[in-house]
Order: structure tokens, then sequence, then C-alpha cells
């Protein structure tokens, strides 16, 4: 939805005139930057939820994490949020 949102407002930037509409160009970039900022914090949220899952599916076990470990959970984490 926010992706949504700030192609909007961006395809809306490009088309108007600074020359005559610079107040609203200006806001919309603000609101573009809030966007953004938005949608780094849900990133952030979701890659802190997925490290305490997988901490805790480690615990639970019993499993040594090895570098091959890693790189299948990173493949499939980035794969799926791609």
């Amino acid at each position: 939805m926010q992706k949504r949102r700030v192609d909007l407002i961006e395809s809306l930037v490009d088309q108007l005139n600074p020359q005559y509409f610079k107040s609203i160009i200006t806001q919309m970039t603000f609101q573009l930057g809030e966007t953004y900022n938005q949608m780094f914090e849900i990133k952030l949220k979701v890659e802190k939820n997925w490290n305490e899952l997988i901490i805790q599916q480690y615990e639970e076990s019993g499993d040594v994490k090895t570098p091959a470990a890693d790189q299948k959970i990173n493949h499939m984490y980035f794969t799926t949020n791609s």
C-alpha cells in the first residue's frame, strides 16, 4: 500500500510545473519522505520479528547454527520478500 502511495505521488510530482506549483511539490516531497520512512520502519520490524523467530526455532530445536544454515535462511528470506 505504501509503495502504491509512493508511485502515485512521484508520478504527480513529475507532472507538476515547479514554477507554478512549488509549494505543492514541496508538500508532496515531504509526504514522500514520510512514506519512505514508514516503509523503512515496517521492514525493520519484519526483520526483527524474523530474526526473533529464527533464534527461537534454534533454541527450541537445540541445533547449532552453521554458515550453511545461515545461507539457506537468508536465501529463503530474500526470495520471499522480493
